[in-house]
């Protein structure tokens, strides 16, 4: 019997399609941060969510999961915005609303930032004793946005 080799993105079992579709976004959104900026991009993605159709099978939690497996273990290093990004275009083409929440902590040396995805209030993909640590700005969507 042939053993088995592991696979390189860990947990991703047989949501090979999604994983694919994870780093194309984890992609588009370096690509759109550089060009745009965050907040021009968000609100691309609220665009196209409005025009999306639910996909009802459709897991978010999952999905942050997977894009966090490719961004960790694929060619395209992600920090956290851009995973969150990437998770929220993979939500926004099956018409799911998310926020992007940004957070910060003081630490000895200066300032430490995190971003991460809410669904309703509840985190994607994150672990309580890591957003304890973080004092939440405001949800992107929710900042005041720049004239221009």
């Amino acid at each position: 019997m042939p053993e088995r080799v592991p696979s390189p993105l860990g947990s991703i079992g047989s949501d090979w399609s999604l994983a694919a579709e994870a780093g194309l976004a984890l992609f588009a959104v370096r690509l759109g941060l550089r060009r745009w900026g965050l907040m021009p991009l968000e609100r691309f993605l609220s665009a196209w969510r409005a025009g999306a159709s639910a996909e009802p099978s459709f897991d978010p939690e999952r999905a942050a999961r997977i894009v966090a497996a490719v961004a960790r273990r694929g060619p395209l290093r992600a920090a956290c915005l851009e995973r969150s990004l990437a998770t929220q275009l993979l939500c926004a083409r099956r018409g799911l609303t998310t926020d992007l929440v940004i957070g910060v902590d003081r630490t000895a040396t200066g300032l430490a930032a995190h971003a991460w995805l809410e669904q309703g209030s509840m985190p994607l993909a994150e672990g309580a004793e890591t957003l304890a640590r973080f004092a939440v700005l405001a949800p992107a969507n929710r900042l005041p946005v720049p004239p221009g």
